[in-house]
């Protein structure tokens, strides 16, 4: 019997401690489930903040878009409102007594809308027939006009209802600078925890307890982690991101209910007036993008293009339309030339590319930018601004672009660089893969020949996707153009090579549809409809006598720098003409409080500005670059009137200076493209004024000689690039043959009035 006694013992040992070890799993099971339960009740209150905020951001829309139809009904009324009762004539009614009608009380087209046809028929000399004429008329007519596009508000909110629509299109911006972005983070952080809460039960579940060799350590270890997490997800609650969310929210809403005062509303609107436009566009257009926004860019690319769902949480901007449009194209044709014209946003185009790429890669991208050493700051600015993604600056000192070089391979982000630091790079080739290239200014690589462009090839090689900015594609032939593609598109360019070789001419439509895969364009007065006016205004001025005589000897010695001086400067006696009249405008626009911008090559000229008219400072070429870009910040946050002299290649490339409503072009340049790019920087996106361009020029001098053929220049760019269309054309494109060809016609001029 003993032997069965014990192992009845052992049998009855084992079952105790089997059923203790169960006991201890169960309560520590139960421990670890009610720790998990508590967290997960923090993380709920996570998830609830997160949908508060995206109702927010969805509330704020639907407002937005309630708003705006009630904006476009009152136009459409407004605009019935005043057609004259003769615009009924266009549109079939005829031969009928309006004055008998006005005598009759109906003044305006809604009127005759309302109107029963009896009551048209009372009125003497109006039959049945010129009745019923009269009413589809004005049906027909009420269509015409109801059909038309609606406007969006203008920036001093003239139109009716437009302060209760800026009010709600300022209302969703502030939701958007405080929540956008805010919701996805908090559910993404969210889930992270649940994740690591699967792994915990996984580790305490009975069927792994029992696999385990280390039973009781493994489950004391899920324990401790579960405590661990308990405590970070309080942290979590309580967190900065959370509290200031729940807060935001707390604030939008209550500030959707209080009404903004008057003076609040136009203020801001007019500030933040190409965000509210963003909006307010996307509204009234819908999903669809207008012909304009899609650059005539033929369908089947267009429906390429469409299908990109474009990420953009991250950025620090409302797009445009066209924006969206440009930057999916980016995505969808990889290798391109963007030709969008000045002063449209393409550095915002091509950030909204780096950022959709970066949310889609996990953050993990690698960017690079390579512009004019002038406007690195400028996009690491705008980086800063517009986006959350890290820049690096890759220019400067050999240790800090070796240091910041380091960081951008190790961290990722974008990496701006010049055009004459690449040589010192090189290792830029094959250190990282490069998801998305940006050559700015791209002009500045369309000789093949230079040096530059050899290098910025040997980039294009290892990128995934490269895009060429340039609102100047071509500033003295064709030829240029096809330089740039062969840079992104070797074939293409060759087909266009061969088509301009054999003196071929090609249309505007077939041309249209041979680079639809490699460039788009779009103009401003296409997509930019709120755009203010540009009004150009040339002043000719007389040359002093002195300043004649002084002329015509620097002529005679065939001196052509003291020739286009002497028109400027005059002889040095005394303030030139132009001087004067630069004085004279400036004074016009203090008294309307402008801000002017004055452009000049020479740097002797900036001098004579500075001693001549009061400035904040002056963009030359010898300003350190955080100089440049304090006086451009400065320039735009004043109030009132300022001047801004600027050397025009310094100052007039890359900059937005859109504060100024003025600029002065003291002498032609060669290129027209140099002088649109100038007026672009204040005649752009988010101008609330008109601009006003004031051209100075001296009678009978050099810059007369130059007007003439820089117009034959322009002509050529809007053939060429504006337009989208290629032909073989021919101009004298250096500045040594101009030059011989302006001293030529001026000896000759000089000579005729001799002989006269």
């Amino acid at each position: 019997m003993e032997p069965i006694i014990e192992i009845a013992v052992e049998i009855a040992i084992f079952i105790f401690g089997f059923a203790f070890l169960v006991i201890q799993l169960g309560y520590r099971g139960t421990t670890i489930s009610a720790t998990i339960r508590e967290s997960l009740n923090n993380l709920k209150k996570v998830e609830s903040c997160a949908k508060e905020a995206s109702n927010a951001i969805k509330s704020a829309s639907t407002e937005l878009e309630k708003q705006v139809q009630t904006f476009v009904k009152a136009q459409k009324i407004a605009r019935l409102n005043t057609a004259p009762l003769e615009s009924l004539k266009e549109a079939g009614a005829s031969n009928v007594r309006w004055t008998a009608l006005r005598q009759a009380g109906f003044t305006t087209l809604v009127e005759i809308i309302a109107a029963d046809k009896r009551k048209l028929m009372a009125i003497p000399g109006v039959g049945q027939t010129t009745a019923e004429r009269v009413i589809q008329a004005a049906r027909t007519l009420a269509a015409q006009i109801n059909s038309k596009e609606p406007a969006p508000p203008s920036a001093d909110l003239t139109e009716p209802l437009s302060e209760e629509l800026a009010a709600r299109a300022l209302h969703l911006l502030h939701t958007k600078d405080l929540l956008v972005g805010v919701p996805r983070q908090l559910n993404s952080d969210v889930a992270k925890f649940r994740d690591r809460f699967k792994s915990i039960r996984h580790e305490a579940s009975f069927v792994n307890w029992v696999r385990s060799k280390g039973a009781f350590a493994t489950d004391s270890q899920a324990e401790a982690e579960a405590q661990v997490l308990l405590m970070e997800t309080y942290e979590f609650v309580e967190s900065k991101s959370v509290k200031s969310t729940s807060n935001h929210v707390k604030y939008l809403k209550d500030e959707a209910q209080r009404p903004p005062t008057q003076s609040k509303i136009s203020e801001e609107f007019r500030d933040r007036y190409a965000d509210c436009i963003a909006l307010i566009e996307r509204v009234l257009s819908g999903k669809n993008y207008s012909f304009d926004t899609l650059g005539g860019i033929p369908a089947d690319v267009v429906e390429r293009t469409e299908k990109i769902k474009l990420e953009t949480d991250g950025l620090r901007v409302t797009l445009r339309q066209y924006q969206e449009f440009g930057a999916k194209y980016l995505l969808a044709q990889e290798r391109t030339i963007l030709g969008d014209e000045m002063g449209l946003g393409k550095t915002i185009e091509a950030l909204t590319v780096m950022n959709h790429l970066n949310v889609t890669n996990t953050g993990t991208g690698h960017y690079l930018v390579v512009a004019p050493a002038s406007l690195t700051r400028n996009w690491m600015s705008e980086i800063t601004e517009r986006t959350h993604l890290q820049g690096y600056l890759l220019h400067g000192q050999e240790s800090d672009r070796r240091r910041e070089f380091d960081r951008w391979i190790k961290l990722g982000g974008v990496a701006v660089t010049a055009y004459t630091t690449l040589a010192s790079l090189k290792k830029l080739v094959t250190a990282v893969p490069i998801q998305f290239l940006v050559l700015d200014e791209a002009h500045y690589v369309k000789n093949p020949e230079a040096k530059r462009t050899g290098l910025v090839k040997r980039l294009v090689d290892t990128a995934a996707r490269v895009c060429l900015l340039t609102g100047t594609p071509i500033e003295n032939h064709p030829r240029e153009f096809v330089n740039l593609v062969e840079i992104i598109q070797p074939k293409l360019a060759n087909e266009l090579r061969d088509t301009l070789n054999s003196n071929e001419v090609i249309g505007a439509s077939r041309f249209k549809v041979s680079v639809a895969g490699a460039y788009l364009r779009r103009n401003q007065k296409d997509v930019l409809k709120e755009l203010p006016e540009k009004i150009e205004v040339p002043s000719w001025v007389d040359m002093e006598p002195d300043d004649s005589v002084a002329y015509q000897a620097a002529v005679a010695d065939g001196k052509f720098h003291m020739m286009r001086r002497i028109a400027i400067l005059g002889a040095g006696k005394r303030p030139s003409s132009k001087i004067d009249r630069l004085v004279e405008i400036i004074n016009e626009h203090r008294t309307e409080g402008r801000k002017v911008l004055v452009f000049t090559f020479f740097t002797d000229v900036l001098e004579a500005i500075r001693n001549s008219v009061e400035t904040i400072g002056t963009l030359e070429g010898c300003v350190p670059m955080p100089r440049r870009m304090a006086l451009v910040e400065k320039f735009q946050k004043l109030k009132g009137h300022a001047v801004l002299p600027c050397q025009i290649n310094v100052g007039g490339v890359g900059l937005n200076l859109q504060a100024a409503s003025a600029i002065i072009l003291m002498e032609p340049q060669w290129k027209p493209s140099t002088e649109e790019q100038a007026i672009a920087r204040a005649h752009r996106m988010g101008q609330t004024r008109s601009v006003l361009v004031h051209r100075l020029l001296t009678k009978d001098s050099v810059e007369g000689r130059m007007i003439e053929i820089l117009d034959g220049k322009s002509e050529l760019f809007k053939l060429y690039a504006a337009d989208s269309s290629v032909k073989n054309a021919s101009v004298a494109a250096t500045e040594t043959r101009l030059v011989d060809m302006v001293m030529a016609a001026e000896r000759t001029r000089l000579a005729e009035e001799v002989t006269a």
